[in-house]
């Protein structure tokens, strides 16, 4: 658990997308809350991660991700989460 005992969760991909559409799709994951770019490559290649407060916040950011125009696949690579302790 957090120091502060606060849920979150966090996940990290790799997505392939068009490079044509890449900075397109760059800016859009940039917007997302808890979104951040590590990499990315010409070949449009990027590794990203999401962080938030529950596992369905990153789940409906995956969505919204993978259904972009431009994006051919979206893997995600690892996934973890802390539930709150408090009752």
């Amino acid at each position: 658990m957090s120091r502060d005992d606060t849920p979150f969760a966090l996940a990290s991909a790799v997505i392939l997308v068009q490079p044509a559409r890449l900075l397109t799709v760059a800016a859009i994951i940039t917007d997302l809350p808890g979104a951040a770019i590590h990499a990315t490559s010409e070949q449009g290649k990027m590794v990203i991660t999401l962080e938030g407060e529950t596992t369905k916040i990153l789940v409906d950011q995956f969505d919204t991700i993978r259904t972009l125009d431009g994006v051919l696949s979206a893997d995600l690579i690892y996934q973890h989460s802390e539930e709150s302790s408090d009752p």
